[in-house]
């Protein structure tokens, strides 16, 4: 789905059907199972300061091809590959994108450009831990009943947009947690055509929960959905980047991301085609794009939450696993983990020494959009249910991270100090996280960040 939905809209999105756009899988395209990644194979990234190195060893211009290009951003490039060109020995096994990183990093080293990964929902197969069930009742964990708890605070979702009910904005009569909660629309597909609508649409309302989980922990924060569009379910690096930017722009307190992406684990995994090198080192390397972003993201007062994944395994899962964190300076970035409602690690969360917290993930109900939704992945496949009540159960390190974001947004709201930001906030619950630890695992519950 991820593979096909990204291709068609992004070619779409680019307005060139003479050039289509083609994702596909690292290492093997013919093995989805056993994909570290996806990735656009005729893009690369490449840092702002090695761009006139990487284009004269490519032999290419700055110029060709550019209007398939997103908007750019000062602390990132995209490199537009001809799709036909190779700049190996290796016959067309290797894409262009692999076969310009190869010759890159024969030539100047590894780090010098990377590959231009798809960012999705949190699991290397792309998918939250569960798909949702319709729910009835109101949310669990319930609504904090200090409506106070948020106030002044910020927080920016980037998630699949805002939700909407047969192209018409979701209201909130019942809701009323999510009164005053707003963002950019979700993607939608043209009415009576369900291919396109299970492409495009498949997780839509993820973003509306995520906001609901935030709101359920702090009432009165204020919350934003920025859409990564075309579809609910993840994007390119290169077209989240200026995402990233813009939201950072907006100068949030905290941003809550329930995504990320794969690399390959650096411990010799045998791969396909041994005789073909396929650009191993700029595999294993960190996401370009979200580590670019770190070092833009240090300087200000936001606070990024992001989701471990929903692997069951070490990682990695960037930037959630990426080593931001500098001993001589406050965190800027907060990877949190899944737990079940028991307090017990789920099954399907990733775990590890770069987790830093872990909180409920498991079997949440909260807001989501009335409407058809056929299951692909359980119940079993081809079911479809009808949600009414604007609720539903799910489950992932997805909304184990808004909860943690809806902590950390209540604790600063009531500030130690004037000049206290989400990095202090998250500090003071990092220690009763650690002191919590039932099963030995820092955790963050519901109430943890009440007023004393």
């Amino acid at each position: 789905m991820i593979i096909d939905g990204l291709s068609l809209e992004l070619t779409a999105l680019r307005g060139d059907e003479s050039n289509p756009v083609l994702v596909t899988a690292y290492p093997d395209p013919n093995d989805l199972a056993g994909a570290d990644f996806l990735y656009r194979t005729d893009t690369i990234l490449v840092r702002g300061e090695d761009l006139t190195e990487v284009l004269g060893l490519l032999g290419l211009s700055a110029e060709p091809l550019a209007s398939r290009l997103p908007r750019s951003v000062e602390w990132l490039t995209v490199v537009a590959l001809p799709p036909e060109q190779r700049w190996t020995e290796a016959d067309d096994r290797l894409t262009a994108a692999e076969s310009a990183l190869v010759h890159i990093e024969r030539e100047l080293g590894p780090g010098r450009a990377s590959f231009d990964r798809v960012v999705h929902l949190t699991s290397n197969s792309g998918c939250p831990a569960t798909e949702p069930v319709p729910a009835t009742g109101g949310p669990d964990p319930s609504v904090n009943a200090d409506p106070t708890l948020g106030a002044g605070v910020t927080v920016a979702v980037i998630d699949s947009g805002w939700s909407s009910e047969d192209h018409v904005p979701v209201e909130f009569p019942a809701l009323h947690w999510l009164r005053g909660v707003s963002g950019d629309a979700e993607p939608e597909a043209p009415a009576g055509d369900p291919a396109a609508q299970m492409r495009i649409g498949h997780y839509r309302g993820h973003g509306m929960f995520v906001a609901g989980v935030i709101r359920a922990m702090a009432p009165a924060a204020d919350v934003f959905v920025h859409s990564w569009g075309p579809t609910t379910y993840g994007t390119i690096e290169s077209e989240l980047a200026p995402i990233l930017q813009d939201v950072l722009d907006t100068d949030p307190d905290i941003i809550s991301m329930s995504a990320g992406t794969g690399l390959s684990p650096a411990d010799g995994s045998p791969r396909p085609d041994g005789d073909l090198q396929r650009a191993a080192g700029a595999a294993e390397q960190a996401a370009m794009s979200l580590d670019a972003f770190g070092d833009v993201l240090r300087p200000t007062k936001t606070l990024l939450v992001c989701a471990a994944g929903n692997d069951g395994n070490q990682g990695p899962f960037t930037p959630a696993s990426s080593s931001w964190s500098r001993p001589d300076e406050p965190p800027i970035k907060v990877a949190v983990g899944g737990l079940k409602k028991d307090g017990r690690l789920a099954k399907w969360s990733n775990r590890g020494t770069w987790v830093d917290v872990y909180a409920r993930g498991a079997k949440l109900v909260n807001a989501y959009p009335n409407g058809e939704y056929t299951y692909l992945e359980t119940k079993p496949k081809g079911t479809t249910v009808t949600f009414t009540h604007r609720l539903a159960t799910w489950s992932g390190t997805s909304f184990s991270t808004p909860l943690v974001a809806g902590l950390i947004a209540a604790r600063l709201s009531w500030r130690d100090d004037p000049v206290w930001t989400a990095r202090d906030a998250w500090v003071a619950l990092r220690a009763k996280a650690a002191a919590n630890a039932p099963f030995g695992l820092a955790t963050l519950e519901p109430g943890d960040a009440d007023r004393p």
